[in-house]
């Protein structure tokens, strides 16, 4: 079968979220893929008043996407542009940060213990999901999508081909 499975998983998990300002809905699914390689940061109550939310969308693996989920957050909010309300300086200081961070030796532990942990979790899985587990360390990646709300802005940063939208009175507004 390769990376895709005979069926599509259909499964959807979702997760909805609010704050005083806003409400947010986030949902992914497998589809053909044999393991779910994306991940997202929703945090719509964040530091100073703002909000956060990011997708990062697996290309040929999870542990890039799962790595950028755990790290983004920290990294903006040490990054020194953001402390002085520089924001957007302060993302695309922290899209460089994280991509130096993938090619540090740490990194390349981290990406090897979460690879490590998602082949972990497909030994329950039927056959067809377990191709995973004999890849070697490739060239997977993912793409990246950003958006910091603050009181009165809307930054939005992205890497590759994942864009952002935002529902305005029902009606869809692009942002990237």
């Amino acid at each position: 079968m390769g990376q895709y499975r005979s069926q599509p998983d259909k499964t959807k998990k979702t997760e909805l979220g609010s704050s005083k300002r806003l409400e947010y809905v986030a949902s992914e699914m497998c589809g053909w893929r044999n393991y779910m390689e994306d991940a997202h940061i929703a945090k719509p109550i964040f530091p100073q008043n703002m909000s956060l939310f990011a997708v990062f969308d697996g290309h040929g693996g999870g542990e890039v996407a799962k790595f950028t989920e755990k790290h983004f957050t920290e990294e903006l909010l040490n990054n020194e542009n953001f402390t002085k309300k520089k924001y957007e300086q302060a993302l695309i200081e922290t899209f460089m940060k994280i991509d130096r961070l993938l090619q540090t030796a740490e990194g390349d532990k981290e990406l090897k213990k979460i690879k490590k942990d998602m082949i972990e979790k497909q030994n329950s899985a039927p056959m067809e999901d377990k191709i995973y587990a004999g890849r070697q360390r490739d060239y997977a990646g993912c793409t990246a999508v950003v958006c910091l709300l603050t009181e009165t802005e809307i930054y939005v940063a992205n890497a590759g081909d994942s864009r952002c939208i935002v529902s305005v009175g029902g009606k869809a507004e692009a942002l990237s």
